[in-house]
């Protein structure tokens, strides 16, 4: 009887690991509608918050509980996409108010990032690029011609907050 008491607490304990990985992998993997503005210049590239703001460099940490997908901060064309290696990355945009950089750095438990668009595409305002798996960090360039409407400390909702 206790061989089969033990047999049924590791099936349960097996059941329940197996359950909380799936729902983990669900939470961070969602990518919910956003309400994009049609007013502002540019949006938040990512959910987050503000780190630091420095030569019209945006950088912004993603939390662990935030969503861990990037959009564009505005319509643009992809020019480049510089793959350092695998957790580490920039596109360059051209938009109507110049080139942006967006930079990706990913974080110390997954180091990999996910690209969803290429050289050539033309995305609208607020439209996913990629995903920085368990995430880090997201740095925008904002054009110098634009006012920077955020400051450190700022959460940011990627695709919805207008930053500049």
């Amino acid at each position: 009887m206790n061989k089969l008491k033990l047999k049924h607490k590791i099936t349960l304990a097996t059941v329940g690991v197996i359950g909380l990985a799936v729902i983990a992998n669900i939470y961070f993997n969602r990518n919910p509608d956003r309400n994009i503005p049609t007013t502002g210049n540019l949006v938040a590239p990512a959910d987050g918050v503000i780190m630091s703001i420095e030569n019209n460099m945006i950088e912004i940490f993603i939390r662990l509980t935030d969503v861990h997908v990037q959009r564009v901060p505005c319509d643009c064309t992809i020019v480049a996409i510089d793959n350092v290696d695998n957790y580490n990355d920039t596109f360059t945009l051209n938009t109507e108010f110049g080139t942006i950089l967006l930079h990706r750095m990913g974080g110390i438990l997954a180091r990999s990032l996910r690209s969803f668009a290429k050289i050539g595409d033309l995305l609208k305002k607020g439209q996913p690029y990629g995903r920085i798996l368990l995430g880090s960090h997201c740095w925008i360039t904002v054009p110098p011609t634009l006012n920077i409407l955020v400051k450190v400390g700022d959460s940011l909702i990627a695709g919805e907050t207008i930053i500049a």
